[in-house]
């Protein structure tokens, strides 16, 4: 038996890069899940090759991280379609990467603060109720992470956060393997 079988893993941005790795680990290992992201035939094809290749169900939704509403109806669908959630991974963030820091607006800088930190409070504040009520925080089964940190959550009091330096990993195809050898997956 898979360690994850019946778990439900949300991602944020799961549709490429990073963020598609972490669908396939959580897969890999059993758990359903539930994949966000701007670009809707993106998540379609991530849904398509995750279901396909590891025989788990994927809930494909289209959201923008830095609209609170729309978070809130990700996670409402989220519990409507599985009726859990066990893991949150933040993982989205939009920039203007690889333009020198000279040429960035403030638009541009807050375009990131938005849909990274904003975005990651939002989804841990509306995801954190069903995460506790899923025997995660009891078994310390569920972290939250963006490209910079995962903070590993025990216990409802307590937070560790583990540092994934981002110069000594490839991403996306390490990020899964660190996770493991972390004890996180």
């Amino acid at each position: 038996m898979k360690r994850l079988n019946g778990n439900v893993t949300l991602i944020t941005g799961g549709g490429k890069g990073i963020g598609f790795g972490l669908a396939e680990a959580f897969a890999e290992e059993g758990s359903n899940l539930v994949l966000t992201g701007r670009t809707e035939s993106r998540l379609l094809e991530a849904k398509h090759k995750l279901e396909e290749k590891y025989g788990v169900e994927v809930l494909p939704i289209v959201a923008d991280g830095a609209d609170e509403q729309a978070i809130k109806i990700v996670v409402e669908k989220t519990i409507e379609k599985f009726g859990k959630l066990n893991t949150l991974v933040n993982n989205a963030q939009v920039s203007k990467s690889g333009m020198p820091l000279v040429e960035h607006t403030k638009e541009d800088f807050d375009l990131a603060i938005y849909s990274g930190l904003y975005a990651a409070f939002f989804y841990m504040r509306e995801c954190f109720p069903y995460l506790n009520l899923s025997n995660s925080i009891k078994h310390g089964t569920y972290f939250i992470c963006n490209d910079k940190f995962c903070f590993w959550i025990k216990s409802p009091q307590y937070a560790e956060t583990l540092q994934f330096p981002t110069g000594k990993f490839t991403w996306p195809t390490s990020q899964p393997i660190v996770l493991k050898t972390k004890g996180v997956l």
